[in-house]
C-alpha cells in the first residue's frame, strides 16, 4: 500500500513552536498521513530570499532541530532530500523523489494563503495543483480572496483552516534574539530540545568570535 502524507516545506530558520503547531494541525486534519517536514537548502535563501550568509542558520542545524523536536510525534519525519541533493530544491522534484523513492501516494502541500496565487508560476503549476492536495493556514485574507480562475476550478483540492495560535511567531525575531543574546524569548518560542541545540549553536558562534 503506498503512503499518505502532508509535507511542510520552508527555511525553518529556525524551527519553532509556530512549526511544530502547524503540523499537528496538519495531523488533526489528515489523521491517516504522515507529518513531513522539508527543509530548503541555503541556495534557497540565497536565491528567494536575498539573505546573507549570517543570517542563515547551517543545514545541518536546522535538519537536527527538526528532528529533535518531532521525534516524540508520532506519524512526524523529516526529509533531507533538498539538502543532500536527492531532489532539485523544486517542488514537483521533491514530489517526484518521494512517489518513487520512497512509494508515497497522496501527497498534501501545507502552505499559507500568501502562497496560492503563485501556485500556477511554479514548476508544472498546473499539473501540480489537479494532481495533489493542499492544506492551507489562513495568513491575512482568507483563500476565497487569493485563489485565481485555475485554482477555483480545482477548490475542492484546499482545505483552508484560520491558526491564531503562534501567530505572531517570527523566525525572524528568533534569530534577532540570538544576535541580542535574548535566551528566555528562544526558550519561549523554540520547542525545548531544539532550543538547546540552538543555544549551544549561539555559545559556539559567540566564542568564536571573542
Amino acid at each position: 500500500m503506498t503512503k499518505k502524507a502532508v509535507l511542510l516545506f520552508g527555511g525553518f530558520n529556525p524551527f519553532t513552536n509556530a512549526h511544530l503547531h502547524i503540523g499537528r494541525l496538519a495531523k488533526e486534519n489528515f489523521p491517516d498521513h504522515e507529518i513531513i517536514y522539508i527543509p530548503a537548502k541555503m541556495a534557497y535563501f540565497q536565491r528567494w530570499k536575498h539573505a546573507e550568509g549570517k543570517d542563515i542558520l547551517p543545514e545541518e542545524l536546522r535538519l537536527n532541530m527538526i528532528r529533535v523536536s518531532v521525534e516524540t510525534e508520532p506519524d512526524f519525519r523529516v526529509c533531507d532530500a533538498e539538502l543532500n541533493g536527492l531532489s532539485t530544491g523544486r517542488t514537483w522534484n521533491t514530489l517526484e523523489y518521494l512517489r518513487q523513492q520512497e512509494d508515497y501516494g497522496e501527497l498534501v502541500l501545507c502552505m499559507g494563503t500568501d502562497k496560492v496565487p503563485e501556485l500556477e508560476t511554479w514548476e508544472k503549476g498546473h499539473q501540480l495543483i489537479e494532481e495533489n492536495r493542499f492544506f492551507i493556514i489562513t495568513r491575512g485574507e482568507r483563500l476565497a480572496d487569493r485563489m485565481t480562475p485555475f485554482t477555483l476550478e480545482h477548490r475542492d483540492h484546499f482545505v483552508e483552516i484560520e491558526n491564531t495560535l503562534y501567530a505572531d511567531y517570527s523566525a525572524t525575531r528568533v534569530r534577532r534574539a540570538m544576535w541580542e543574546g535574548d535566551r528566555d524569548y528562544i526558550n519561549r518560542t523554540v520547542p525545548a530540545p531544539a532550543a538547546a541545540l540552538l543555544l549551544a549553536h549561539m555559545d559556539r558562534t559567540q566564542s568564536g568570535e571573542q
